[in-house]
């Protein structure tokens, strides 16, 4: 799946009534190219630039810039799967060993995954401010 294909549901609407604007096709068609060709250059931009800004994390010494990404990231995970694999697990495997069925507690899965998006999201807003310069060190 490329780059195109992840944008081309939500760009579809806005530049498909633009396109049919152009009169020629041959034209037409070539806008098309230029416009998905900026588009990819512009994401693969974008992957580079959080690239660099993920290794410089990562090399920083000091671990609350090298650090918080890795503990949100595994805090998430272990409630995922928590949530999704031993929580099942261990209830299947308590019912087969004749232990009354364990009441184990629930993670609130809407909250993990508002946590990570927005976790992902701030790296975005991070690749952002690299960008543009303004990012602090």
């Amino acid at each position: 799946m490329g780059f195109m294909d992840l944008f081309k549901p939500l760009l579809g609407p806005i530049l498909e009534p633009i396109l049919r604007m152009i009169p020629d096709p041959n034209a037409r068609k070539e806008a098309q190219e230029k416009i998905e060709a900026s588009l990819v250059d512009a994401g693969n931009a974008a992957m580079a630039a959080q690239a660099a800004i993920n290794q410089a994390e990562a090399s920083n010494p000091n671990v609350f810039v090298s650090g918080w990404r890795p503990s949100v990231g595994w805090v998430c995970s272990a409630g995922l799967a928590w949530e999704f694999v031993l929580k099942p697990l261990a209830t299947w495997a308590f019912v087969l060993a004749g232990h009354p069925l364990i009441d184990a507690p629930n993670l609130d899965t809407n909250e993990l995954m508002g946590l990570i998006t927005a976790m992902l999201g701030l790296a975005g807003y991070r690749t952002f401010e690299g960008v543009k310069g303004v990012k602090r060190k």
